[in-house]
C-alpha cells in the first residue's frame, strides 16, 4: 500500500528537476509523493530526449523516492 501525501504528474517532477518556477513548493513532497507509470514514463522520455542516457534517467528517477 502506498502512503503518499501527494500525487505528482510529469510536469511537477520535471519542474523540480529543471528548477522551474514553483519547484521549491513541490520539492519537499518528493519523497512522500506517488506518480503513475504513465507520468513516470513521460518524465523518463523527456530526460532521455534531453540527452540523458536511459540508465542515468532510471537512476535519477529512482533516487527521487517517488512511489
Amino acid at each position: 500500500m502506498v502512503n503518499a501525501r501527494a500525487v505528482f504528474d510529469a510536469s511537477v517532477v520535471l519542474a523540480v528537476l529543471q528548477q522551474e518556477k514553483g519547484a521549491h513548493e513541490a520539492a519537499p513532497f518528493l519523497r512522500r509523493a506517488a506518480i503513475s507509470a504513465v507520468n513516470l514514463s513521460e518524465v523518463a522520455g523527456k530526460l532521455i530526449d534531453a540527452g540523458l542516457l536511459g540508465r542515468a534517467a532510471r537512476e535519477l528517477l529512482g533516487n527521487l523516492g517517488l512511489d
